[in-house]
């Protein structure tokens, strides 16, 4: 299982995003280089936390991937943001990704 995201998908950000996601891990956790900003699979689920109000991670075998949702203002069955993957990481990196290009 992959740990964390890659350089290619860092560089999918707009300079924008990526002063704002270094911005953020510098202060978290005192990132000095570009490589503190290869998110692991837990720094996403943490700022993923701190930005939605009820974050469920799920994987569903029969659907053969994960799904992330953010129940916030919504009913227990319907998802006001959701991010689907087969890929854990992959997964948790576009819920994040949708974070820091706000």
């Amino acid at each position: 299982m992959k740990q964390h995201i890659t350089v290619k998908q860092l560089n999918e950000l707009s300079r924008k995003a990526r002063r704002k996601l270094r911005q953020v891990v510098v202060k978290k956790w005192g990132a000095e280089s570009d490589f503190d900003l290869l998110l692991s699979i837990g720094q996403m689920i943490e700022l993923l936390e701190e930005n939605y109000d009820s974050l469920a991670i799920e994987n569903y075998s029969h659907r053969d991937g994960w799904h992330i949702c953010d129940f916030a203002n919504a009913t227990e069955k319907e998802c006001v943001r959701m991010t689907e993957g087969k890929e854990l990481c992959n997964c948790l990196w576009k819920a994040t990704k949708e974070i820091v290009e706000k």
